[in-house]
C-alpha cells in the first residue's frame, strides 16, 4: 500500500514551477504547480471577522501537507468538504479527525502546527472566524452552546465533527464564493451567509436528534458496547491506538464508532484518550516525582517539548512546575 509523502507548505511554495497570483470576484487566487507533487489552488478572501479559503488540491499521490499557522490560535475553524476526503492531525496534541465529501466540522485548537492528509484530490471551503466574534454568537442560556463557549474562552480543544452539508449550507457556500453583488451590499451578504452557515452547523451539532444524518439510534447492546470501549480506553490509553484497530476489536465500522462514542460521552475517541493521558501524566509528576521526559514517553509522546506544550495547555502550568 502506498504511504503518504510529506511536504511542508514552504516546500510547496518555494519549489512550485508556476506561482501565479490574481484576483477573481474579490478573492485572491494563487495557483501552485509542480511536476513532482501536482497542483494546488487557493482562493482567499480577508473579510471582517472571517478569513475564507477555497482549497483545491490535485496531487500525484497521497500527501501529508504540513502547516504552521499563527491564525489557528485566534480563530474558530469551520471546514466544509465539497469533494474528496481530507484528514487533519494537530502536531502537539496529536488530535486527529477527518472528513469525507459533503461533510463539515468546526474546530478550535490552541496550537499552530498541523498536517493535512490528502489522497490525490480534494475541494474544501474553510472559514477561520475570529474567536471572540464567534464566542459572542453562542447563547449562554442554552446548556450545549454555553458549555462550548466556556471551553473556547478557556482556550481548550473544541471539535464537533461528521456534520452533513445540507442543501442550505451548500447554497450559502456558493453564494459566498460567487457573490453577484458589489460594494457594501456584497460585504453584508457574505457576513450574513457566514453567520447562516455557523448557525446551521451549531443547530445540527447541538440538536442531533433533529437530523437523521447526525443522530444515531442505538440499541441497549450498542450502548453497553460503547461503555466497554470506554473501559478499554481507560486501561489502554497509553497504547498506540487507531480507529481502525478499535473498530475491528469491537466489531464496529469506523463511522459508527466515532458517531456513537461522541454521542454518548460528548467527546471524540481521541479527545477522551488525550484527557486520560493528561490526567495520568499529572498524577505521575505530582505523586510519583517522575521526570518530564519519562512521563512523556509513557503516555506516547516522542518529543518531550510537545508533551510539555499539551500539558501546559490543559492545566495552565509547565509540567516541571509540579516537581
Amino acid at each position: 500500500m502506498k504511504t503518504y509523502q510529506t511536504l511542508s507548505y514552504q516546500d510547496i511554495a518555494s519549489n512550485a514551477t508556476i506561482n501565479s497570483l490574481g484576483q477573481q470576484n474579490d478573492f485572491v487566487v494563487q495557483h501552485l504547480e509542480d511536476k513532482g507533487w501536482g497542483s494546488l489552488e487557493l482562493r482567499t478572501l480577508d473579510h471582517p471577522h472571517v478569513y475564507i479559503t477555497e482549497y483545491k488540491a490535485e496531487l500525484n499521490g497521497k500527501y501529508q501537507l504540513q502547516y504552521d499557522v499563527e491564525q489557528m490560535l485566534h480563530s474558530m475553524n469551520i471546514c466544509m468538504v465539497l469533494q474528496g476526503d481530507i484528514g487533519l492531525t494537530l502536531t502537539d496534541s496529536k488530535f486527529n479527525t477527518n472528513l469525507s465529501a459533503l461533510q463539515h466540522h468546526n474546530i478550535y485548537a490552541n496550537e499552530t502546527a498541523y498536517s493535512l492528509w490528502i489522497n490525490q484530490f480534494v475541494n474544501v471551503v474553510h472559514m477561520a472566524i475570529d474567536l471572540d466574534y464567534y464566542a459572542d454568537l453562542l447563547c449562554e442560556n442554552d446548556r450545549w452552546t454555553a458549555g462550548m463557549k466556556e471551553r473556547l474562552l478557556k482556550k481548550e480543544l473544541v471539535c464537533n465533527s461528521d456534520g452533513q452539508l445540507n442543501a442550505s449550507m451548500q447554497q450559502a457556500i456558493q453564494t459566498i464564493l460567487r457573490n453577484p453583488l458589489t460594494g457594501n451590499l456584497k460585504s453584508l451578504l457574505i457576513e450574513a451567509k457566514v453567520l447562516e452557515i455557523a448557525a446551521l452547523q451549531l443547530n445540527e451539532f447541538a440538536n442531533p436528534q433533529t437530523s437523521d444524518s447526525s443522530f444515531m439510534k442505538m440499541r441497549s447492546a450498542d450502548v453497553n458496547l460503547f461503555h466497554d470501549l470506554r473501559i478499554y480506553l481507560d486501561q489502554h490509553f497509553t497504547d498506540d491506538l487507531s480507529l481502525k484497530a478499535l473498530s475491528k476489536m469491537f466489531g464496529l465500522n469506523e463511522f459508527k464508532l466515532k458517531k456513537g462514542f461522541k454521542q454518548l460521552f460528548n467527546a471524540t475517541v481521541f479527545e477522551y484518550i488525550h484527557e486520560q493521558k493528561m490526567n495520568y501524566s499529572k498524577q505521575l509528576l505530582s505523586d510519583h516525582g517522575m521526570f518530564v521526559n519519562e512521563v512523556a514517553s509513557l503516555v506516547g509522546y516522542k518529543n518531550p517539548n510537545h508533551f510539555s506544550t499539551a500539558f501546559k495547555r490543559k492545566f495552565g502550568i509547565n509540567p516541571k512546575g509540579l516537581k
